[in-house]
């Protein structure tokens, strides 16, 4: 009677382990599950900040080679880069380094042309915290009065000038001067330093804050893995225990059968 409630025992934790175990993997997916949520997150938001970056720092590199070489092409490059970043031209698939840097009017890209939506949408769409979603709105400020100033010296290298900006021009000081001036002094520089200390913030920001929850999910994770293996463990010792007693059981039958055949 004893050894058969020991029995019913030992299975009885054999299926609550088992319950439990599949408890535990469930968790741990929905751990992994959070992390890769997590990731999803951050990935999206640093490309957005990137290009922010890497379209301005082409649109200032264009800007340099139009002052310098007057080649049209750059002119383009640059009205082609600022329509797409204010969702008046089609996004590129692919939006990151090389397409920036080199320009746009090529046939690859045309045929890699995405959806037609502002880089601005897709910031304040996106899963920014607020202190990111307002320093991103500042250096969209920033990266908008750079690119008004680089237009204003393409407009003074063809010969072009407000009459709000002539009066912006030194003595003696020719339109094709004026328009390298304007993207060398140190009012420029001052706002291009700014915008990139800017940008840098909010990867801070991103890194800090991703990384906190990261850590945070990590360490539910190491924990749940523990419980899992512990668990594994015990199961293991439950069926080594279960096959133990049942050779005992059918030992002690063996036994009762032999004596029973010698009376």
């Amino acid at each position: 009677m004893k050894q058969k409630k020991n029995t019913i025992i030992m299975w009885v934790c054999f299926i609550f382990l088992i319950c439990l175990l599949t408890f535990q993997v469930k968790w741990l997916y929905q751990i992994n599950q959070r992390l890769e949520n997590i990731y999803q997150e951050r990935y999206p938001s640093y490309l957005l900040v990137n290009e922010l970056r890497q379209s301005t720092f082409s649109l200032m590199l264009h800007t340099r080679h139009y002052v310098e070489k007057h080649d049209p092409k750059y002119e383009q490059y640059h009205h082609d880069i600022v329509a797409i970043r204010a969702g008046e031209k089609s996004r590129p698939k692919e939006r990151e380094g090389g397409y920036w840097q080199y320009g746009i009017v090529d046939q690859a890209s045309l045929h890699s042309a995405g959806e037609q939506v502002s880089l601005h949408a897709l910031i304040e769409a996106n899963h920014f915290s607020l202190e990111e979603l307002n320093l991103l709105r500042k250096a969209e400020k920033l990266a908008d009065e750079l690119a008004l100033t680089e237009q204003i010296a393409i407009e003074a290298s063809n010969g072009i000038i407000s009459a709000d900006n002539q009066q912006k021009l030194l003595i003696g000081e020719t339109s094709k001067d004026f328009s390298a001036r304007i993207i060398n002094d140190d009012a420029y520089e001052q706002l291009k330093q700014t915008f990139v200390k800017m940008l840098n913030e909010i990867i801070t920001l991103l890194d800090e804050r991703t990384n906190a929850r990261m850590e945070q999910v990590l360490y539910q994770k190491d924990v749940i893995v523990m419980t899992v293996a512990f668990t594994v463990a015990l199961i293991g010792f439950n069926i080594f225990v279960i096959i133990a007693s049942f050779f005992k059981r059918w030992s002690r039958i063996g036994k009762y059968a032999k004596r029973a055949s010698k009376s």
